[in-house]
């Protein structure tokens, strides 16, 4: 398939991303009281329909300017590579429009509202937070860029061995 078929398909499900996103926190508002909680797996898995005004982990919490400006500049930047022909990996296409799907569906919630509706939440010590489809979007896409990243280092450390052993 060509890059371009790939761009245009990870596209458009960075567009699916989006719409569930915004689709569900919709329902999500629309039915539940705030703070509403129900388990779905005991002690592992809940629903929890909360209001972040933060990023990830509430973090940065109250700084709604940057947590709208921040996100505007990346997918901003990350559209404007795609778009160059400078992204030649089918992979990191993927992985930057997961990324751009679920930017865009938090950012439309922190300009609309001033927070970000979150909703699935694991109950565990170390881990007591709430997030949404918007963020695995971003979360499984800064995941892929990672494994790309490192792939890549080792793609061109090989390549570099081999120069180097055949002078």
């Amino acid at each position: 398939m060509s890059i371009k078929k790939h761009r245009i398909i990870s596209l458009a499900a960075s567009a699916v991303v989006l719409i569930v996103d915004q689709l569900v926190k919709y329902l999500v508002a629309a039915n539940f009281e705030l703070f509403y909680t129900t388990p779905i797996i005991k002690g592992l898995l809940e629903f929890c329909y909360l209001h972040n005004d933060g990023a990830a982990m509430g973090m940065l919490s109250g700084n709604r300017i940057f947590l709208i400006a921040l996100p505007v500049l990346m997918i901003a930047a990350i559209l404007f590579f795609e778009f160059s022909g400078r992204i030649n990996s089918p992979f990191l296409m993927w992985a930057l429009n997961l990324v751009v799907g679920g930017g865009i569906g938090n950012l439309i919630d922190r300009i609309r509202f001033g927070y970000v509706v979150d909703f699935i939440r694991f109950p565990v010590s170390f881990f007591n937070y709430s997030f949404n489809i918007a963020d695995c979007a971003v979360t499984v896409g800064a995941a892929m860029m990672i494994i790309y990243l490192i792939i890549d280092i080792f793609r061109s450390g090989k390549k570099d061995g081999k120069e180097n052993l055949s002078n």
